[in-house]
Protein backbone atom coordinates (compact mmCIF):
# COMPACT_ATOMS: atom_id res chain seq x y z
CA UNK A 1 0.00 0.00 0.00
CA UNK A 2 2.76 2.56 0.81
CA UNK A 3 4.54 1.91 -2.39
CA UNK A 4 1.52 2.28 -4.24
CA UNK A 5 0.94 5.82 -2.37
CA UNK A 6 4.40 6.74 -3.53
CA UNK A 7 3.82 5.45 -6.81
CA UNK A 8 0.59 8.03 -7.09
CA UNK A 9 2.47 10.82 -5.44
CA UNK A 10 5.31 10.31 -7.97
CA UNK A 11 3.02 10.15 -10.89
CA UNK A 12 1.08 13.16 -9.53
CA UNK A 13 3.75 15.22 -9.50
CA UNK A 14 5.06 14.36 -12.77
CA UNK A 15 2.17 15.44 -14.15
CA UNK A 16 2.26 18.58 -12.53
CA UNK A 17 5.43 19.50 -13.97
CA UNK A 18 4.35 18.67 -17.04
CA UNK A 19 1.72 20.71 -16.96
CA UNK A 20 3.37 23.81 -15.39
CA UNK A 21 5.58 23.23 -18.01
CA UNK A 22 3.31 23.53 -20.79
CA UNK A 23 1.30 26.45 -19.19
CA UNK A 24 4.74 28.69 -19.31
CA UNK A 25 5.42 27.52 -23.06
CA UNK A 26 1.62 28.57 -23.94
CA UNK A 27 2.12 31.99 -21.29
CA UNK A 28 5.63 32.63 -22.88
CA UNK A 29 4.15 32.33 -26.52
CA UNK A 30 1.39 35.00 -25.74
CA UNK A 31 3.76 37.32 -24.11
CA UNK A 32 5.68 36.50 -27.29
CA UNK A 33 2.98 36.96 -29.58
CA UNK A 34 1.76 40.41 -28.00
CA UNK A 35 5.36 41.92 -28.37
CA UNK A 36 5.24 40.87 -31.81
CA UNK A 37 2.31 42.80 -32.44
CA UNK A 38 3.55 46.34 -30.61
CA UNK A 39 6.12 46.52 -32.46
CA UNK A 40 4.68 45.88 -35.69
CA UNK A 41 1.84 48.52 -34.35
CA UNK A 42 4.58 50.58 -33.30
CA UNK A 43 6.06 50.54 -36.97
CA UNK A 44 3.18 51.04 -38.37
CA UNK A 45 2.35 54.05 -36.47
CA UNK A 46 6.09 55.23 -37.31
CA UNK A 47 5.44 55.06 -41.10
CA UNK A 48 2.09 56.94 -40.44
CA UNK A 49 4.41 59.54 -39.09
CA UNK A 50 7.16 59.85 -41.46
CA UNK A 51 4.65 59.89 -44.45
CA UNK A 52 2.78 62.89 -42.76
CA UNK A 53 6.14 64.41 -42.18
CA UNK A 54 7.18 63.72 -45.61
CA UNK A 55 3.89 64.84 -47.16
CA UNK A 56 4.40 68.41 -45.10
CA UNK A 57 8.40 69.09 -46.52
CA UNK A 58 8.52 71.88 -49.50
CA UNK A 59 9.01 70.57 -53.32
CA UNK A 60 12.31 72.11 -53.36
CA UNK A 61 13.18 69.41 -50.78
CA UNK A 62 11.24 66.58 -51.89
CA UNK A 63 13.71 63.13 -52.66
CA UNK A 64 15.05 63.40 -56.60
CA UNK A 65 14.11 60.18 -58.39
CA UNK A 66 15.99 57.40 -57.75
CA UNK A 67 16.70 58.49 -54.17
CA UNK A 68 15.48 56.44 -51.14
CA UNK A 69 11.64 56.91 -49.99
CA UNK A 70 11.89 59.20 -47.20
CA UNK A 71 9.60 57.20 -44.73
CA UNK A 72 11.39 54.08 -45.27
CA UNK A 73 14.88 55.50 -45.11
CA UNK A 74 14.24 55.35 -41.24
CA UNK A 75 13.73 51.54 -41.18
CA UNK A 76 16.71 50.97 -44.16
CA UNK A 77 19.16 52.23 -41.38
CA UNK A 78 17.67 49.59 -38.61
CA UNK A 79 17.76 46.68 -40.96
CA UNK A 80 19.42 47.11 -44.56
CA UNK A 81 17.68 43.87 -45.83
CA UNK A 82 14.29 45.60 -46.08
CA UNK A 83 13.19 46.31 -49.99
CA UNK A 84 9.71 47.66 -49.29
CA UNK A 85 6.60 48.12 -48.07
CA UNK A 86 2.97 45.96 -48.60
CA UNK A 87 -0.19 46.96 -47.62
CA UNK A 88 -3.93 46.42 -48.38
CA UNK A 89 -5.94 48.96 -47.37
CA UNK A 90 -9.26 47.94 -45.17
CA UNK A 91 -6.94 45.24 -43.67
CA UNK A 92 -4.13 44.27 -40.88
CA UNK A 93 -1.79 43.54 -44.06
CA UNK A 94 0.97 46.77 -43.41
CA UNK A 95 4.05 45.02 -43.37
CA UNK A 96 7.53 45.39 -44.16
CA UNK A 97 9.49 43.06 -46.38
CA UNK A 98 12.83 42.13 -46.22
CA UNK A 99 15.03 39.93 -48.19
CA UNK A 100 18.01 38.04 -47.29
CA UNK A 101 19.06 35.81 -50.67
CA UNK A 102 22.14 34.57 -48.92
CA UNK A 103 19.99 32.57 -46.20
CA UNK A 104 16.24 32.52 -48.25
CA UNK A 105 14.52 31.87 -45.18
CA UNK A 106 16.17 34.23 -42.18
CA UNK A 107 12.90 36.20 -41.53
CA UNK A 108 10.48 32.93 -41.49
CA UNK A 109 11.19 33.00 -37.73
CA UNK A 110 13.12 36.21 -36.90
CA UNK A 111 11.48 39.57 -37.12
CA UNK A 112 12.55 42.87 -38.12
CA UNK A 113 14.78 43.28 -35.44
CA UNK A 114 16.37 39.83 -36.37
CA UNK A 115 15.34 38.40 -32.88
CA UNK A 116 13.15 35.11 -32.91
CA UNK A 117 9.58 35.82 -33.65
CA UNK A 118 6.50 33.39 -34.29
CA UNK A 119 5.37 35.63 -37.07
CA UNK A 120 8.24 36.38 -38.92
CA UNK A 121 8.35 39.25 -41.45
CA UNK A 122 7.05 39.18 -44.73
CA UNK A 123 10.34 38.08 -47.12
CA UNK A 124 10.72 38.46 -51.15
CA UNK A 125 11.36 34.90 -52.54
CA UNK A 126 15.14 34.04 -52.85
CA UNK A 127 15.46 33.72 -56.38
CA UNK A 128 13.80 37.04 -57.12
CA UNK A 129 15.23 39.98 -58.49
CA UNK A 130 13.76 42.98 -57.07
CA UNK A 131 14.65 44.50 -60.31
CA UNK A 132 13.06 42.41 -62.36
CA UNK A 133 8.57 41.45 -63.31
CA UNK A 134 8.18 39.19 -60.41
CA UNK A 135 8.60 39.04 -57.07
CA UNK A 136 7.24 36.71 -54.95
CA UNK A 137 6.36 37.30 -51.41
CA UNK A 138 5.59 34.71 -48.71
CA UNK A 139 3.88 35.68 -44.98
CA UNK A 140 2.58 33.60 -42.23
CA UNK A 141 -1.12 32.90 -41.67
CA UNK A 142 -1.13 32.98 -38.26
CA UNK A 143 -4.12 31.74 -35.79
CA UNK A 144 -4.71 35.87 -34.55
CA UNK A 145 -5.86 36.69 -37.93
CA UNK A 146 -2.23 38.81 -38.24
CA UNK A 147 0.35 38.86 -40.81
CA UNK A 148 -1.14 37.40 -44.14
CA UNK A 149 -3.70 35.63 -43.27
CA UNK A 150 -6.19 38.31 -44.33
CA UNK A 151 -5.12 37.34 -48.04
CA UNK A 152 -7.42 34.01 -47.45
CA UNK A 153 -10.77 36.60 -47.91
CA UNK A 154 -9.84 36.94 -51.71
CA UNK A 155 -11.43 33.75 -52.01
CA UNK A 156 -14.46 35.74 -51.99
CA UNK A 157 -15.13 37.75 -54.94
CA UNK A 158 -16.92 40.55 -53.14
CA UNK A 159 -13.61 41.00 -50.58
CA UNK A 160 -12.38 41.60 -53.74
CA UNK A 161 -14.05 43.66 -55.31
CA UNK A 162 -13.90 45.48 -51.87
CA UNK A 163 -10.21 45.51 -52.04
CA UNK A 164 -9.19 45.90 -55.38
CA UNK A 165 -5.44 46.80 -54.78
CA UNK A 166 -2.59 46.51 -53.52
CA UNK A 167 0.14 48.83 -52.50
CA UNK A 168 3.66 47.68 -52.31
CA UNK A 169 6.53 50.60 -51.95
CA UNK A 170 9.80 49.45 -52.73
CA UNK A 171 12.58 51.86 -51.61
CA UNK A 172 12.73 54.20 -54.43
CA UNK A 173 9.41 53.75 -56.05
CA UNK A 174 6.03 53.44 -55.13
CA UNK A 175 3.67 50.97 -56.58
CA UNK A 176 -0.14 50.15 -56.82
CA UNK A 177 -0.86 46.48 -57.77
CA UNK A 178 -4.02 45.67 -59.16
CA UNK A 179 -5.80 42.10 -58.12
CA UNK A 180 -5.47 39.79 -61.02
CA UNK A 181 -6.45 36.55 -59.88
CA UNK A 182 -6.17 34.47 -56.62
CA UNK A 183 -6.49 30.39 -56.13
CA UNK A 184 -5.48 27.88 -54.02
CA UNK A 185 -2.52 25.65 -54.42
CA UNK A 186 0.23 23.22 -52.59
CA UNK A 187 3.86 22.23 -52.47
CA UNK A 188 3.74 19.75 -55.02
CA UNK A 189 5.57 16.36 -54.46
CA UNK A 190 9.09 16.07 -57.40
CA UNK A 191 7.05 13.31 -58.64
CA UNK A 192 3.69 15.09 -59.59
CA UNK A 193 3.63 15.62 -63.38
CA UNK A 194 1.08 18.20 -64.68
CA UNK A 195 0.78 20.45 -61.50
CA UNK A 196 1.47 24.41 -61.38
CA UNK A 197 4.23 25.13 -59.26
CA UNK A 198 3.86 28.55 -58.66
CA UNK A 199 7.05 28.92 -56.42
CA UNK A 200 8.95 28.42 -59.03
CA UNK A 201 7.86 30.73 -61.89
CA UNK A 202 10.76 33.28 -59.79
CA UNK A 203 12.02 35.02 -63.03
CA UNK A 204 9.63 35.95 -65.42
CA UNK A 205 12.08 37.38 -67.79
CA UNK A 206 11.42 35.24 -70.90
CA UNK A 207 8.36 35.88 -72.77
CA UNK A 208 7.24 32.20 -72.94
CA UNK A 209 7.83 31.64 -69.54
CA UNK A 210 5.80 35.08 -68.43
CA UNK A 211 3.02 33.75 -70.89
CA UNK A 212 3.25 30.05 -69.63
CA UNK A 213 2.75 31.67 -65.77
CA UNK A 214 0.07 34.16 -67.23
CA UNK A 215 -1.83 30.98 -68.73
CA UNK A 216 -2.07 29.05 -65.27
CA UNK A 217 -2.76 31.89 -62.94
CA UNK A 218 -6.03 32.39 -65.35
CA UNK A 219 -6.85 28.96 -64.86
CA UNK A 220 -6.26 28.66 -61.16
CA UNK A 221 -8.37 31.42 -60.47
CA UNK A 222 -11.36 31.42 -58.15
CA UNK A 223 -12.82 33.87 -60.32
CA UNK A 224 -12.66 36.00 -63.08
CA UNK A 225 -11.52 39.88 -62.23
CA UNK A 226 -11.59 40.74 -65.69
CA UNK A 227 -7.77 42.03 -65.08
CA UNK A 228 -5.31 40.47 -67.51
CA UNK A 229 -1.83 40.21 -67.26
CA UNK A 230 0.77 40.44 -70.50
CA UNK A 231 4.37 40.30 -71.33
CA UNK A 232 6.16 43.24 -69.86
CA UNK A 233 3.82 43.48 -66.93
CA UNK A 234 5.38 43.51 -63.18
CA UNK A 235 3.93 41.20 -60.75
CA UNK A 236 3.66 41.01 -57.33
CA UNK A 237 2.74 37.41 -56.14
CA UNK A 238 1.83 36.90 -52.48
CA UNK A 239 1.66 33.58 -50.87
CA UNK A 240 0.44 32.57 -47.46
CA UNK A 241 -0.49 29.03 -45.82
CA UNK A 242 -3.81 27.50 -46.29
CA UNK A 243 -4.98 24.41 -44.47
CA UNK A 244 -7.25 23.12 -47.35
CA UNK A 245 -5.11 20.54 -48.11
CA UNK A 246 -1.65 19.21 -46.92
CA UNK A 247 1.21 21.49 -47.56
CA UNK A 248 -1.61 23.89 -48.70
CA UNK A 249 -0.75 27.56 -50.02
CA UNK A 250 -3.43 30.25 -50.93
CA UNK A 251 -2.02 32.81 -53.33
CA UNK A 252 -2.74 36.58 -54.92
CA UNK A 253 -1.62 37.65 -58.07
CA UNK A 254 -1.43 41.62 -59.04
CA UNK A 255 -0.12 43.61 -61.96
CA UNK A 256 1.75 47.26 -61.24
CA UNK A 257 -0.35 49.65 -62.70
CA UNK A 258 0.84 53.00 -60.95
CA UNK A 259 4.11 54.26 -59.86
CA UNK A 260 5.77 57.14 -58.81
CA UNK A 261 9.27 58.43 -58.24
CA UNK A 262 10.19 60.34 -55.02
Amino acid sequence: MKNKKIILTVAFCSCAIVFLFALEMFIGEIMGREKEKSQFVSSQQLLAQYKQEAAQEPAAEQQEDGRMLPWLAPFYEKNTDLIGWVSIKGTSINYPVVWSPGDPEYYLRRSFEKEYSQSGVPFLDAACDPEKNQLLIYGHNMRDGSMFTPLLSYQNEEFWKEHPTISFDMLSVQGEYEVVAAFFSQIYYANQEEVFRYYQYTDLSSQETFEEFAEQVKLAALYDTGNKITYGDKLLTLSTCSYHTGNGRFVVVAKKVEAQQQ
